[in-house]
């Protein structure tokens, strides 16, 4: 099992490791996010949790720079480019929340979210700008997972539905779980990481 880890792409140096969840605080984290969405759905309206993504929109532009720092780190795209994606998320949250994380979070839903293995600092910077927007802290849950770790994340009967951005194999991978644990699936496939083409 190897950690999540930042690599400076030009100099192909670790900068910062995250360490890969176990196997028993992964189970903690989905027990966390099935009750949070019984307790916090119920106790909130989507109203409410609207506001809080335009709070979610906000700090990415009171981050907006640092945001982009972490980008460049992480993806090796110019600082131009990558506060541009900042932006475009901004105007996403503004403009009809976000592709997968807003509507979800609007209608209750909570989230697990792994993001790829190259990107583990701006997981830990998506995370946190959910919490000092006022989510509920089991809300959005990002978790440092491997692929295997991930088969049983979607298989878990508390798990309804399996959403991916990734590359066609992945998709492929993910699709056949949840296909053969009857879960909701939606496949975003390709990608924009200038280091993979």
């Amino acid at each position: 099992m190897s950690d999540y880890a930042v690599v400076n792409p030009a100099m192909g140096e670790t900068v910062k490791t995250y360490p890969t969840i176990s196997d028993q605080d992964l189970e903690v984290a989905i027990a966390r996010a099935d009750n949070a969405h019984r307790e916090w759905t119920s106790s909130t309206t989507v109203k409410e949790r609207a506001a809080l993504l335009r709070r979610v929109g906000e700090l990415h532009g009171e981050q907006r720079q640092r945001l982009g720092e972490i980008i460049v780190r992480e993806m090796g795209k110019p600082i131009e480019q990558a506060v541009g994606e900042v932006d475009f998320c901004i105007a996403i949250y503004d403009y009809q929340v976000a592709r997968f994380a807003g509507p979800n979070l609007a209608i209750g839903n909570t989230i697990l979210l792994k993001h790829a293995p190259q990107c583990p600092e701006s997981a830990e910077a998506i995370e946190q700008i959910f919490h000092e927007a006022g989510f509920h802290h089991d809300a959005y849950i990002n978790i440092y997972a491997t692929n295997e770790q991930i088969e049983t994340v979607i298989a878990d009967p508390r798990m309804r539905g399996v959403s991916l951005t990734g590359s066609e194999r992945a998709g492929a991978a993910v699709a056949e779980i949840a296909g053969r644990n009857l879960k909701m699936v939606v496949l975003e496939l390709g990608g924009s990481d200038p280091s993979s083409s």
